[in-house]
């Protein structure tokens, strides 16, 4: 921001309107406004801060008590401001609230208020009104707010150490504002937002799995202690339940096989009941099996020659595996010898490679000394032409030297005559002289007489005494004028001798250089025989590096080829011992040969269905042989029977049905209780799979959440200084930026105080309840020692604070963050330094104007006013005050 004009009306100590027109101090420099104490020099920072965001500068003014006692009723009071920030123009408007009279005569008072107000003019014409709007538009187009643009760019009366001493929470709403590290802010709350999601997730399922222990009942001691302890160890919890599990389905399956046992007694008891009534049947299903078991029987010779096959086809299978070995070994040898030719092949191609460039690496040395001497030439060549287009210039500049010398001697002759002349009409003429001094009634300058009877009479054109004078200064003058041209000539003429002989020695080289230029260019090769040496050199770097590669890639090959060598050697052997154990596999399996193994090698599928086949029967046999064998059981039972007639044989047979009902009943009632029994166990079993299902899910997803929630825990307390050194994330970019700003401001105060004084970076943190590390500690170098800013004195203070200010405004505008402060206010300050010091403070002010800044100071210092040109005069009166610029 740079203030480019300032209306003043009824404000303060100005009883009417005045303007200040900034544009008249120009664009960069430093600028004064001084003034006695009182007179209304801080009330011109005051309305340009008021211009802008509607506050004064100093904390001890109000903005509602700035309208001037000396002002007419009916004089407005406001303050108008246009400024130039970032290229473009604005112009504001604003007032404060004041008592201004009536325009209404209806109205019991004669004064009313008027209400605060702001206008913003852009530079696209359009007009913004009202205080919020304006405040918030300028504060978007300045990128700071009120209290950053008052210890930025405006260094208020009273409040130059405010930077300095500010706490580290200050400095950090300030720093973030400026730096817009608002962002690292609401990532560090972001983890911690996260951290607790996290969290909040670990402890829901955490609540599940409790839940599925509370829903699991298990009448066991260990069970109680592991479910009801203070802390619940799910790993343990989940061993039991699984050990638990296991015991529970090993007594389900003792119980389903006492079931089936059961089972299997019912269904016997039952099938000799139904048995009874079809014991008729036995006799003709006796006679059936045994036509069965003789075709079977018949079956059998082939069966056995096909269980022959089988086991040879099943030995020959075995075999694959020896086979496959030493197929693959084949294999592997067959292209290791590829391999190997293709390395010889690369081998011989590289070798040729290298020959190619083996001349090339050998000039090597001869082609760079050709190429430093081309360089060289090249750079004497220059060198030469620059000495000639300097002599050339340097003969021009003493021709005209020489014309300028005589054309001044003739002007010094000249001035010399016309004193010379006028001395000798002066001395001619001293009487008259004289008698121009007679006066009438007054005594004789000569003789003393009041009379004087016949004076005499002086001539026309005679010089008086201030003329000669003058006449004499210009022939001095002249005379000074032409001895300084002379020397200037006489430089001049020393400087082209020197330079005709450095161009005469140039040349010489130049030609001694070229002959080593032309005998060094038969020692190169052809393709090197050029005056480029910069592409030369390229070309020799790049084939000097291919021969090393190609080099390099040579001996890699040959140790390939080593390799391949050996690797063929062992291969080799490996596939003789593989073809021997293949042929003693053959011989210890019962084949002749080969020939006899290949043979003998079934189908996977013909196998399988030989297979089939063959037990199939075996299984039919076996069967058959037990069906024949229960009928002959049960045939023999029959004939255990009573002789006698059918109603003793019936009578037999229900006596046996009724022993075989009652046997039933019990079997079948031992059913029912096993059943309830291996019901409730089922049930307990799968209740305890699916708790422990649930558990180990949960537990997965606990652990889940757990290392994410770890993770992001040390990232939470990474960023918001839960950590031993306890910095925040944003605290440390502050840091780096508040340290740059130091560094920019110790250039300053390194200048003000005689490199005595240098502020760092309070890096430890004293408070364990702080996280904010942006306090400063000032090194005396006469000490040696660091110490508080709170102990400097008010003069060193002032320093620090000046300086603190600059290096901030550098610091802020190298950023490029839409910052741009052309325009620093300082207000006071400067009486506590003594002459050394405000020296040195000037100095340092005057050394920003290279960066076109406005700098404006506002002190009653006299020692100002002779060091500053530029000047803001403020006068003072009984009826008010007024201003005027001085430039």
């Amino acid at each position: 921001m740079r203030p480019l004009f300032l209306k003043i009306s009824a404000w303060g100590p100005y009883k009417d309107l005045v303007e200040i027109d900034f544009t008249r101090l120009g664009k960069r420099g430093l600028f004064l406004i001084t003034g006695p104490t009182g007179a209304g020099k801080t009330t011109v920072f005051d309305a340009i801060c008021f211009a802008l965001y509607g506050n004064v500068s100093g904390e001890m003014r109000e903005k509602n008590s700035v309208r001037s006692d000396f002002a007419a009723p009916d004089t407005a009071t406001f303050v108008e401001l246009t400024m130039e920030h970032g290229g473009e123009e604005y112009r504001i408007l604003r007032n404060p609230e004041y008592e201004r009279p009536s325009k209404r005569k209806s109205v019991k008072s004669d004064f009313t208020i008027q209400k605060e107000n702001a206008i913003l003019y852009l530079p696209d014409e359009t007009v913004i009104e009202g205080n919020t709007e304006v405040a918030k538009k300028l504060q978007r187009i300045l990128v700071l707010d009120y209290r950053q643009f008052k210890q930025i760019s405006m260094i208020a009366q009273g409040e130059f150490a405010k930077l300095l001493v500010a706490s580290p929470m200050e400095k950090t709403k300030i720093f973030r504002e400026i730096f817009g590290t608002e962002l690292l802010e609401r990532f560090a709350k972001n983890l911690g937002r996260q951290a607790r999601d996290l969290y909040k997730n670990v402890m829901e399922y955490q609540h599940k799995m409790e839940e599925d222990l509370n829903l699991l009942q298990i009448d066991d001691e260990e069970w109680e202690k592991l479910s009801q302890a203070d802390y619940l160890n799910f790993e343990e919890i989940c061993d039991y339940l699984a050990q638990k599990q296991k015991e529970t389905s090993h007594i389900s399956k003792e119980q389903a096989q006492r079931l089936t046992e059961l089972e299997k007694q019912i269904t016997l008891r039952t099938e000799s009941l139904a048995g009874k009534e079809k014991e008729k049947q036995l006799w003709e299903k006796k006679r059936q099996a045994e036509t069965e078991l003789t075709i079977l029987s018949e079956k059998k010779e082939a069966m056995k020659s096909l269980f022959g096959q089988i086991s040879m086809a099943e030995k020959a299978s075995a075999l694959d595996s020896v086979a496959l070995e030493l197929e693959h070994t084949k294999q592997d040898r067959k292209q290791c010898m590829v391999l190997l030719e293709n390395s010889a092949e690369k081998l011989t191609e590289l070798e040729r490679q290298q020959k190619e460039l083996e001349p090339i690496a050998k000039a090597e040395t001869v082609i760079r000394v050709f190429l430093l001497l081309i360089k060289q030439g090249k750079a004497d060549e220059e060198q030469l032409q620059k000495l000639s287009i300097q002599l050339e210039e340097r003969q021009k500049q003493l021709l005209i030297s020489q014309k300028n010398y005589l054309v001044q001697e003739e002007a010094r002759n000249q001035k010399k005559q016309q004193f010379e002349e006028a001395d000798i009409l002066y001395k001619r003429a001293a009487v008259g002289i004289v008698a121009k001094m007679v006066k009438k009634g007054q005594p004789c300058p000569v003789c003393g007489s009041l009379e004087h009877p016949s004076v005499a009479v002086c001539e026309d054109g005679i010089p008086d005494r201030d003329q000669l004078e003058a006449l004499k200064l210009e022939v001095e003058k002249q005379e000074k004028r032409l001895t300084v041209i002379f020397g200037q000539t006489e430089a001049l003429r020393g400087e082209v001798e020197h330079l005709q002989e450095m161009v005469q020695n140039q040349s010489k080289a130049l030609e001694v250089l070229r002959g080593e230029i032309s005998l060094s260019k038969d020692k190169v090769p052809t393709s090197y025989q050029c005056s480029d040496p910069e592409s030369l050199e390229r070309k020799l770097q790049q084939q000097l590096s291919r021969y090393n590669e190609l080099d390099g890639t040579k001996k890699e090959q040959l140790e390939n080829q080593k390799q391949y060598q050996e690797r063929s050697r062992k291969l080799e052997e490996l596939e003789k011992q593989a073809c021997k154990q293949f042929s003693k596999a053959l011989q210890q399996n019962g084949f002749a040969d080969q020939q006899d193994w290949e043979s003998r090698k079934l189908s996977v599928k013909q196998l399988e269905q030989y297979k089939k086949t063959y037990y199939t029967y075996q299984e039919n046999i076996k069967a058959v042989q037990k069906m024949l064998k229960e009928y002959e059981q049960l045939t023999h039972s029959k004939d255990q029977l009573p002789k006698g007639t059918a109603e003793d044989a019936i009578n037999m047979i229900e006596e046996q049905t009724r022993e075989e009902k009652d046997v039933l009943q019990v079997l079948q009632q031992k059913k029912s209780a096993l059943l309830r029994e291996s019901t409730e166990c089922h049930t307990k079993l799968q209740e305890i799979k699916r708790a422990l299902s649930s558990l180990k899910e949960n537990g997965k997803q606990a652990e889940k959440y757990r290392e994410s929630y770890g993770t992001v825990k040390d990232l939470d307390n990474l960023a918001n200084g839960n950590n031993t050194k306890r910095l925040v994330f944003e605290q440390y970019v502050l840091a780096s930026y508040f340290e740059d700003i130091l560094k920019a401001a110790n250039i300053r105060l390194d200048k003000m105080t005689d490199s005595r004084f240098e502020m760092a970076r309070v890096e430890e943190i004293t408070d364990g309840r702080s996280k904010d590390n942006l306090e400063i500690r000032v090194l005396d170098h006469y000490t040696g020692k660091y110490r508080s800013v709170k102990t400097l004195s008010g003069g060193e203070s002032f320093k620090a604070s000046l300086a603190l200010a600059l290096g901030m405004s550098d610091v802020v505008q190298s950023c490029n963050g839409g910052i741009h402060m052309e325009a620093l206010f300082i207000d006071e300050g400067f009486g506590s330094l003594d002459e050394e010091s405000l020296d040195q403070a000037c100095n340092t002010l005057n050394s920003l104007v290279e960066k076109d800044r406005l700098i404006g100071i506002i002190s009653h210092v006299a020692e100002l006013r002779e060091r500053i040109d530029s000047q803001i005069v403020v006068e003072k009166s009984n009826g008010g005050s007024t201003l005027q610029i001085v430039v």
